[in-house]
């Protein structure tokens, strides 16, 4: 037996031949006046080993069972937040196709105005055109034979029209200087007309079918030009955009006509969320500046 000493007693473990069974054994010096021996207790350890192997299993038990509890919680909160993103993903998908769908026919909507004020400038820019060749008839045959040769070269970059409604800036300049020679037919030094590249890979850009054609028609229909007082208008070609400045010398007659020229600009730059065409006067010039699109 290992007995073990401790304050004012031995504890170590035995076999009771009683019990017949091992014990904890309990012995301590009892002295009395009648009596000198020994008081021994016996403590059976198969109680306290049951009974600590019960509340083991109770706490492995418990475990478990708060174990299954915290992942039967957990399973639920992630199908609940799956469910709850899925139902949220199918109303952002669906909130998504009816943004694409309003904007297709916001699209559809602005492409079929544009097509109508597309089909306007062509009828308008000969009509114009054949005006001037009438003029012209009765002041300078020559001239007039020359503006009608002119005439048909240019009104080929009108016959088929871009779909996108934008065109490379080269060849919008190249129509330009063509028309503006059919113009110098008519006014001869009443018009000065100048052509500033400043920067050449501009011409790789985009702008407005017939853009060039539109402002520079509108300085002629809107100012005086004479002999005396030239009219001036000159087209630099920058980095971001085109400026179309001409001498500011409004005739006194106001002149009616239709604003589809420039309402049509403003709806290709919308059309393609650019910044808009920005008209604006400074001094004795008048100003129209061209976005560029890439």
């Amino acid at each position: 037996m290992c007995n073990t000493v401790k304050a004012g007693y031995t504890e170590g473990l035995a076999n009771s031949e009683y019990l017949a069974m091992e014990v904890t054994r309990f012995i301590k010096p009892l002295k009395t006046d009648n009596f000198d021996g020994y008081a021994v207790v016996n403590y059976v350890n198969f109680i306290t080993d049951e009974n600590i192997n019960k509340v083991k299993a109770y706490t492995v038990y418990i475990f478990l069972a708060a174990l299954f509890m915290i992942v039967t919680v957990f399973i639920l909160f992630q199908r609940s937040t799956s469910m709850a993103y899925k139902e949220k993903e199918k109303i952002q998908s669906e909130k998504n196709l009816l943004l694409i769908e309003n904007e297709k026919m916001h699209k559809a909507e602005v492409i079929n105005q544009l097509q109508q004020l597309k089909n306007n400038i062509n009828p308008h820019f000969l009509f114009n055109s054949l005006n001037s060749l009438y003029m012209l008839i009765g002041i300078n045959k020559e001239n007039a034979q020359k503006f009608t040769m002119n005439l048909s070269k240019i009104y080929r970059y009108l016959i088929v029209p871009p779909k996108e409604n934008i065109v490379p800036v080269s060849k919008e300049i190249d129509f330009i200087q063509k028309y503006m020679e059919l113009l110098k037919s008519r006014f001869d030094e009443e018009l000065v007309f100048q052509l500033i590249i400043k920067d050449t890979e501009s011409l790789k850009k985009r702008i407005p079918y017939l853009s060039l054609q539109i402002v520079t028609e509108n300085a002629i229909k809107h100012n005086v030009a004479t002999i005396d007082q030239p009219l001036e208008i000159t087209i630099e070609v920058e980095e971001k955009g085109i400026t179309v400045k001409n001498t500011y010398q409004p005739k006194t007659e106001g002149v009616q006509g239709e604003k589809f020229g420039i309402d049509y600009l403003n709806q290709v730059y919308e059309y393609f969320r650019e910044n808009p065409l920005h008209i604006s006067v400074d001094g004795e010039n008048f100003i129209c500046f061209l976005p560029l699109m890439k």
